[in-house]
C-alpha cells in the first residue's frame, strides 16, 4: 500500500510517517500535529496532513 510521507525540515529528505493508505484514509486525517522520529537528522518532527503526501512508488523526492 502507498506510504504517507513528510519532508525533514533540516535535510529536505522524505520521511515515512509510519502510516500508509491501508491503515488510514489520508483525506480523513485530522489537522493536528503528529510526531515522527526522523531517520535522517534524529530529531522528532511534527507534521500535519497538509504537509504530507501519498507515495505510490517511484522517487519519493518528486513531491
Amino acid at each position: 500500500m502507498p506510504d504517507i510521507l513528510m519532508r525533514c525540515p533540516h535535510t529536505g529528505k522524505p520521511v515515512q510517517t509510519g502510516l500508509d493508505t491501508e491503515t488510514v484514509r489520508f483525506e480523513t486525517l485530522p489537522s493536528i500535529a503528529i510526531p515522527v522520529k526522523c531517520p535522517h537528522c534524529g530529531e522528532v518532527h511534527f507534521w500535519k496532513p497538509t504537509e504530507a503526501w501519498v507515495w505510490e512508488g517511484g522517487s519519493p523526492l518528486q513531491h
